[in-house]
């Protein structure tokens, strides 16, 4: 099996955002890749993501040559590691800290992937592209009740409300699947700052365009969000998996 990947990571143009809080882990050797987002609204959301980021490197660096076949406990002790990490950090400054994530491990022919919050992972097969993950927010909640609304991130005043997120609580409670990889699948892990300003065509094309090109892939998603504003931070992974 053969990974191919690139990232893209930006503060984006909102003049509010001194630092970028998203945060990126890539580990090739390991085929652990993660994007996080240090949830606005908190304090110290670069702390909180890379802080996640940081003890799930460790944990893969320590134990993951022991983790065996079962990849999705250790995905989720991975996370709860994290979630740990941020919790106990804003415990002792007196101050909510939290982040989102959204990680994929691959081993032999599948892939785990994990989520909290609203970064998402998508995988495009076959020409289509297919959100795997669910948005943990608000207005997901509301769309899953109200299947016929229409309503958007950008029409919706609690849009970038989420309901779950590391460090958040003591305990976390993420959503994890495994999915049996075929040649050529692509996946696209990304905070919202990159899904607010691509659509799914956006991904799509851009994947269609630069699918042997992924760092050019990567900078359009960039170009895409710069020409809407740019009004959050914003992080993308590309992987292509190639049997060989």
């Amino acid at each position: 099996m053969k990974i191919d990947f690139a990232y893209i990571s930006d503060r984006g143009l909102n003049p509010r955002y001194t630092v970028n809080e998203d945060s990126y882990l890539i580990m090739p050797d390991e085929h652990v890749f993660a994007v996080a987002d240090g949830v606005g609204g908190a304090h110290a959301g670069d702390v909180a993501s890379s802080s996640a980021l940081g003890i799930i490197k460790k944990g893969v660096e320590q134990f993951g040559h022991r983790s065996g076949d079962n990849k999705i406990r250790f995905l989720q002790i991975l996370i709860k590691a994290a979630n740990n990490v941020v919790y106990q950090k804003g415990k002792r400054k007196n101050k909510q800290m939290a982040s989102t994530l959204a990680i994929v491990l691959i081993d032999q022919n599948y892939a785990v992937i994990g989520h909290v919050g609203d970064s998402r992972i998508y995988i495009i097969r076959d020409g289509k592209l297919v959100q795997l993950t669910k948005d943990h927010s608000k207005l997901q909640e509301l769309l899953d009740q109200n299947p016929q609304l229409t309503i958007t991130r950008n029409n919706y005043s609690d849009g970038h409300v989420i309901t779950r997120a590391l460090g958040a609580d003591p305990i976390v409670y993420p959503d994890i699947q495994k999915v049996i990889l075929k040649h050529n699948d692509i996946f696209i892990l990304c905070t919202d700052g990159i899904y607010s300003h691509n659509s799914d065509v956006d991904l799509l094309d851009a994947i269609n365009q630069y699918a042997n090109m992924l760092p050019i892939a990567c900078e359009q998603f960039k170009l895409n969000c710069y020409e809407k504003g740019a009004k959050d931070n914003l992080t993308a992974i590309v992987l292509k998996i190639s049997q060989e």
